[in-house]
This record gives structure tokens, C-alpha cells and sequence, in this order.
């Protein structure tokens, strides 16, 4: 592992290598991985142009509104809170706990604690801890998450991934969801569940990149674990064109719900894991609870949850 500081600090970055993965992690803009690099092929990229504009990039991390929130507001247990789009942490400095690197894996652990950051403190006024850990090992990224709950009331969240894949030509996609949530005209979710053939990308069924024009949050994950001694589930595949690179998205229990935003237009693409439709707090308040995927952390307690993203090269199997 080593660390790139550049002329200030806001653009310092952490930078994870193992084997053919090197990963780019920027602790003072919420752990957001910018960069990543598999075989010498840039599967994220850092764009500038996007940072500079205010616009999400790289892999924003999304907590505790993951996405869009109507209105921006929203009720739980009679109270108001103002909500912001793709949440509160994903600009701001995390701390780094721990760090390690073996001839195995390497891995850097990064927190901000709620009640201390004031930004996060005005619109999300609870206490806890959220740790964020990025591991390499044997050709995938494991991305965890531990929330402590130090409040004295119950804390609602979701929380999430955004990641900016590289549009590869003859890219594809295959998803192992089922239901898709109806939107209305704002992309905002009704909470009524229909196929997800229904816009085009049928269950475990392989489909181009470049055949979509989507911005749909999916549900029902299907499939048995991988392995019966862990919880992970498959959740998408991506093929990456002439690449010959295959990234598999793998998650725990937690990860119930799957954003794929694909505009006619760009450069990139997003497969986003979260715990969590978009606007979660107010469908669960509207009494979708089960559709909404919203997590409830009671008070001093801890929730967990890991993301994989697999990756493997078709092309003679190795770099």
C-alpha cells in the first residue's frame, strides 16, 4: 500500500495493490474508490470533470439515503429529517484506522464518527461510528461496512455503492434480481414491484450494455449462497467486452436491492448494491416496509455488511 499526497489534502489517496487489482481510495471524500485498474485495464476511472462539477464519480459511497429522497425529506418515528441525495458521508474526511499489507492482501480501514462531523450531525443527528474497509485479495475487492448505534433511539439507514464502470464496447450485464420497482415520473419508487423483463433485463438473462437506457431499482435476489459455510449471494455479472474481463458483484444478506443506471449517453455505467430501494425512510413510512429494504439499528447496536467485486480474465485466464 501507499499513500499519494498531492497539493492538498483534500486530494490525498490511498493507493491498494495486489497482484493485478490496483485500487485508488480517497479517505477525505467519503472512502470513495476513484480508481481502479485489473490487468492494466481501467474498470473505474477518476473523472475530474465530474468531481469538478459537483457530480458524483468514482465508487460514492451512499449512506443514509442511498440515492434519491422525495421532496427531500423524510419521517421516521414522528420526526423530520431533511434528506440529501446519495447522502451525507460521501464528501466528507474519514479517519484511517488501520492498515496492512502481507504477501496475501492488503486492506485500509477508514471511520467517521456522525456526532462529530458537523455536517452529518445537522442533517442525520444521531450517534455511531460508520467504518468502511477495502480489501484485495486473490483478484476481488471486498468492501465492508460496521455502523454502531451510540443514540438512544432506534437509527434508520440505508447505505450503498455507486460505481462508475467504464462503458467497454460490447459490455453486457446480467442480474440475478427478479422484481423491479415501478417509478414515477420524478424516478422516484411507488413501491409496487412488477418483472423486471419489464424494462429489459429479465432475470439471469445476459443482456448488452448498449441495448439499455435504464435508471430502475431491482429486487428479489435469486440464487443459492456460494458457499455454505458464507451468506453471499451473486447479485450481477458484467462481462466487459473485448477485455475479456468478467466482474461478478457478490453481497451479503443485508444487500437486498440493485440500482442500474445506464444513460443513452456517456462513457459509463452504474451497478450500484444497496442495502435499500432509493428513497427507503419514506416508502417504509408509507408502509412498504418489506419493498422499502430499510435497515433499523437499535440503540447500541452494530450492523455489518460486504460487498465483493470478483474479477477473472477469459483471455488466456490471466493478465
Amino acid at each position: 500500500m501507499s499513500v499519494q499526497n498531492n497539493k492538498n489534502k483534500e486530494n490525498s489517496v490511498i493507493i491498494l495493490r495486489q497482484e493485478d487489482l490496483e485500487v485508488w481510495v480517497r479517505p477525505e471524500d467519503g472512502m470513495n474508490i476513484c480508481r481502479v485498474m485489473y490487468c492494466d485495464v481501467p474498470i473505474i476511472e477518476w473523472d475530474h470533470d465530474r468531481e469538478a462539477s459537483g457530480g458524483t464519480y468514482g465508487t460514492p459511497l451512499m449512506f443514509p439515503t442511498p440515492n434519491r429522497v422525495d421532496g427531500g425529506s423524510f419521517k421516521f418515528a414522528d420526526t423530520s429529517y431533511e434528506g440529501i441525495m446519495h447522502g451525507i458521508v460521501r464528501k466528507r474526511p474519514f479517519t484511517i484506522t488501520k492498515h496492512h499489507r502481507d504477501e496475501k492482501s492488503t486492506f485500509v480501514t477508514g471511520s467517521i464518527a456522525l456526532e462529530n462531523d458537523d455536517y452529518c450531525h445537522q442533517y442525520f443527528p444521531f450517534e455511531g461510528n460508520l467504518y468502511i474497509t477495502i480489501k484485495l485479495e486473490n483478484g476481488t475487492i471486498t468492501w465492508s461496512y460496521m455502523l454502531n448505534n451510540q443514540s438512544d433511539k432506534e437509527l434508520p439507514y440505508g447505505i450503498g455503492l455507486h460505481p462508475f464502470f467504464v462503458r467497454h464496447p460490447e459490455s453486457t450485464v446480467r442480474t440475478k434480481m427478479e422484481k423491479v420497482m415501478m417509478m414515477n415520473e420524478a424516478q422516484i419508487p411507488t413501491g409496487q414491484l412488477v418483472d423486471a423483463l419489464d424494462v429489459g433485463l429479465q432475470v439471469d438473462q445476459t443482456v448488452p450494455i448498449s441495448s439499455l437506457n435504464i435508471d430502475h431499482v431491482f429486487t428479489k435476489l435469486t440464487g443459492a449462497s456460494l458457499d455454505s459455510k458464507d451468506t453471499l449471494k451473486t447479485m450481477a455479472t458484467m462481462s466487459l467486452g473485448s477485455t475479456g474481463i468478467e466482474l461478478t458483484i457478490n453481497v451479503s444478506d443485508q444487500f437486498s436491492h440493485l440500482v442500474v443506471y445506464v444513460p443513452e449517453k456517456g462513457d459509463f455505467f452504474c451497478v450500484e448494491p444497496q442495502t435499500c430501494s432509493t428513497d427507503c425512510h419514506n416508502l417504509y413510512y408509507k408502509g412498504y416496509k418489506r419493498e422499502s429494504g430499510l435497515e433499523i439499528l437499535a440503540p447500541k447496536g452494530i450492523h455489518e455488511g460486504r460487498v465483493e467485486f470478483r474479477f477473472s480474465r477469459q483471455i488466456n485466464d490471466h493478465c
